[in-house]
């Protein structure tokens, strides 16, 4: 499966947060949620298919035949994505420009860390 420049970049912005996961590791995730998306369409499940800390998907898939003098049918797709309360409490908090939760999250993460490193100094 090629990627795009897009889909390329977006990945080298998770690596960069996360520099301990490779690359593969990533890519693997995201291939992952695509077949379990495919496999739920297949399945005839588009009402709702749950992707973890982002929210409900749900599919519209539909032919449509196209206007007069263009022949054929054109297949649309169109997604809507109701957010997980864990994406809607960071966008709230970003937008009221608050501290986001995974501001905060990190921030002790960081603080344990030099707890350790101080520790080991003692």
């Amino acid at each position: 499966m090629k990627i795009s420049k897009e889909e390329r970049d977006y990945l080298e912005k998770i690596l960069s947060i996360s520099p301990k996961v490779d690359i593969s590791v990533v890519r693997d995730i995201l291939r992952s949620i695509l077949m379990e998306i495919s496999i739920q369409v297949l399945c005839g499940n588009t009402d709702e298919i749950y992707i973890p800390f982002l929210g409900k998907l749900s599919v519209d898939i539909k032919d449509r035949i196209l206007k007069a003098g263009k022949e054929g049918v054109k297949t649309e797709v169109k997604l809507k994505l109701e957010p997980s309360k864990v994406l809607e409490e960071e966008l709230i908090a970003i937008y009221r420009g608050e501290e986001p939760p995974s501001t905060k999250y990190i921030k002790k993460l960081i603080d344990f860390k030099l707890y350790d490193i101080i520790k080991q100094d003692k």
